[in-house]
C-alpha cells in the first residue's frame, strides 16, 4: 500500500511540475487584443491612428507587450521573459518610455522596468503622444504631461491626441482645441476636428468640410480628409481631386471617386472601376478592380464584387500593377510589417509580400504585424507568433531553463558560437494554452484523490477485518 500511495503522489507532482514548468504559451489577452467569448477583436481608443499603424495597433511597444491571464495583467518581452510580472488589473501599451496600469488603487503610470513613476486620479488613461496623455475621469478627458502634472483639468467631453502642438477637444459648443499648456487656442466651434498635420486639420462644420491652418483660418472648403504626404481630398463640380497645405488644387477635381495617398501612388475610380494615380496625377495602374486600398510594404489590397457591393474575393498587386495574389481570399487585411492576413473557409493565417502563405490559414483571428510579431487567437485564447509562425513561450526571469553546457570543442570560440535565440516552439507543436495547464493540475489532483481513496479504502478493509477477527475471539471465549 505504502508504494503505491508513494508512486501516485510522485506522478502527481511531476504533471503538476511539468505545467509549472512549460512557461506561458497563450494568454486571455494579447496587446489590445480582446476576446469576448463571441468574438475577437482589437481594442483600442476612437482616435487611434488607423493610417500609422493599420487596422490593429502595435503588439508591442517599447520592447514590452501587456498580456492578461486569469484576469491579471503584466508585460512580456521579445526575448521570451515576462518583463513585468501580471499583478495588475489592466494595463496599457507602452509609450515614449510609459506606459499606464490599473491597481486596487487607481491608475498608475509606470517605466519599462515596472518602476511606479506616479499615480493619476482618474478611471482610464491613455498612451502618451508628444510628451502628453489625455486622461478620463468621470466620463470627461483632461491631459497630463510625462511628470505627472495635470496640464489640463478633466472638463472635455470628448479629447483627441496631441499633435504638432495642439489637441482637438469638444464641449457642449463642439470641437475646438488647446495647446500644449491647456490653453483655448482655436474656440470649440466644429462638429469635427481632426489632428492636426502638416500644418492644418480638417474640421467639419454642418456638412462641410474645412482645412484650417494653425491660425485657425480656413484654407478652403469642401474637403473631407486632413493632409496625407502634402494631399487632401477635395469635391469639386465635376468628382473628387486633392489640394495642398495652401489650398491649391494639384490633382484635378475629375475622379468619380478617390482613396487615400500612399506609398507614392493614390486610388481613383472611373466608370465603375478603381486604378492608381501618381502624385503628379498620372495614370500609373489601369482601371480594374471594384475595390481598391492604399499601398502598404510594396502592396495594395484589391478586391472583385459581383453584384458591384458585396466583395466576394480578395488579392494583392504591387506598385507597378502586377498581381501579387490573386483574388482568392474570402478576407484580408492591408500589408503591415511585411505580412498580410488573409483568411480562408473561416480561417486566417498569413502571405509575405511576394503572395506566399507563409503562415497556414488555422486561426480563428489574426492581428496585423508590427516588428516581426502577432497575436493570433483560437478557442479564446491569444498566442504570440514570429513572421515564421514560430509561437513565443514566455518564462519569468527565474523559471528560464538551464541552458545546454557549452561545447568542449577548443576550436569553436564563444565569439563565433550561434547567439542564444528566443524560447519559442515550432509550429507544428501547439502552444501550452492555460486550458491546457488547467486540464494538467486537474488531472494531476484527480489522481491525488484517487490515491487517498485507495488508502482509506485499504485502511476500511483492514479494520472490518479487524473487527471480525475481534467478534470470533469473542464468540469463543463465550463459549
Amino acid at each position: 500500500m505504502k508504494k503505491r500511495l508513494f508512486c501516485l503522489i510522485l506522478a502527481t507532482f511531476l504533471l503538476v511540475s511539468q505545467a509549472v514548468a512549460a512557461g506561458i504559451g497563450a494568454f486571455d489577452s494579447a496587446g489590445c487584443n480582446i476576446y469576448t467569448g463571441s468574438s475577437y477583436y482589437a481594442e483600442f481608443d476612437s482616435n487611434y491612428d488607423v493610417d500609422a499603424y493599420g487596422s490593429d495597433p502595435p503588439l508591442f511597444s517599447d520592447g514590452l507587450a501587456p498580456v492578461s491571464l486569469n484576469g491579471l495583467w503584466g508585460y512580456v518581452s521579445t526575448d521570451g521573459i515576462v518583463a513585468i510580472d501580471l499583478t495588475y488589473k489592466s494595463a496599457g501599451i507602452f509609450s515614449e518610455g510609459k506606459a499606464f496600469v490599473g491597481t486596487s488603487e487607481g491608475i498608475s503610470c509606470i517605466d519599462t522596468q515596472g518602476t511606479v513613476l506616479f499615480s493619476l486620479d482618474c478611471q482610464k488613461a491613455f498612451p502618451y503622444r508628444d510628451g502628453i496623455a489625455k486622461f478620463q475621469k468621470d466620463g470627461l478627458y483632461g491631459f497630463v504631461d510625462a511628470e505627472g502634472k495635470v496640464l489640463a483639468e478633466a472638463v472635455w467631453i470628448d479629447a483627441g491626441y496631441a499633435s504638432e502642438g495642439f489637441i482637438s477637444v469638444a464641449n457642449e459648443n463642439g470641437y475646438g482645441y488647446i495647446d500644449y499648456t491647456g490653453n483655448v487656442f482655436i474656440t470649440p466651434q466644429y462638429d469635427v476636428a481632426a489632428e492636426f498635420s502638416g500644418g492644418a486639420a480638417y474640421v467639419q462644420q454642418g456638412q462641410t468640410g474645412l482645412l484650417i491652418n494653425m491660425e485657425g483660418n480656413v484654407i478652403c472648403e469642401n474637403v473631407y480628409s486632413g493632409l496625407i504626404d502634402g494631399f487632401a481630398i477635395i469635391q469639386g463640380e465635376n468628382g473628387w481631386g486633392f489640394v495642398d497645405a495652401l489650398g491649391n488644387i494639384v490633382i484635378d477635381c475629375e475622379w468619380e471617386d478617390v482613396d487615400l495617398p500612399s506609398e507614392g501612388l493614390i486610388g481613383v475610380r472611373k466608370e465603375g472601376k478603381w486604378g492608381f494615380i501618381n502624385y503628379e496625377g498620372e495614370l500609373a495602374i489601369e482601371f480594374a478592380w471594384d475595390y481598391v486600398w492604399p499601398f502598404s510594404d510594396g502592396n495594395a489590397m484589391v478586391a472583385t464584387s459581383s453584384d458591384g457591393y458585396a466583395i466576394d474575393q480578395y488579392g494583392f498587386i504591387n506598385s507597378v500593377g502586377e498581381q501579387v495574389v490573386s483574388c482568392e481570399y474570402e478576407k484580408a487585411k492591408s500589408f503591415s510589417g511585411g505580412r498580410a492576413a488573409v483568411c480562408r473557409e473561416g480561417l486566417w493565417g498569413y502571405i509575405d509580400t511576394l503572395g506566399t502563405e507563409v503562415i497556414p490559414c488555422a486561426y480563428a483571428y489574426a492581428a496585423d504585424f508590427h516588428d516581426n510579431f502577432t497575436a493570433v487567437g483560437n478557442n479564446g485564447v491569444f498566442t504570440i507568433l514570429d513572421t515564421e509562425g514560430a509561437s513565443m513561450t514566455f518564462y519569468r526571469a527565474d523559471e528560464v531553463p538551464e541552458t545546454l553546457p557549452p561545447t568542449e570543442d577548443s576550436s569553436i570560440s564563444e565569439e563565433d558560437s550561434e547567439p542564444e535565440l528566443p524560447l519559442r516552439e515550432e509550429p507544428a507543436d501547439p502552444p501550452v494554452s492555460i486550458g491546457t495547464i488547467l486540464a494538467v493540475v486537474a488531472a494531476g489532483i484527480f489522481l491525488l484523490f484517487l490515491g487517498t481513496a485507495i488508502v482509506m479504502r485499504e485502511i476500511n478493509i483492514r479494520r472490518r477485518r479487524r473487527r471480525r477477527l475481534i467478534s470470533r475471539g469473542r464468540g469463543k471465549h463465550a463459549k
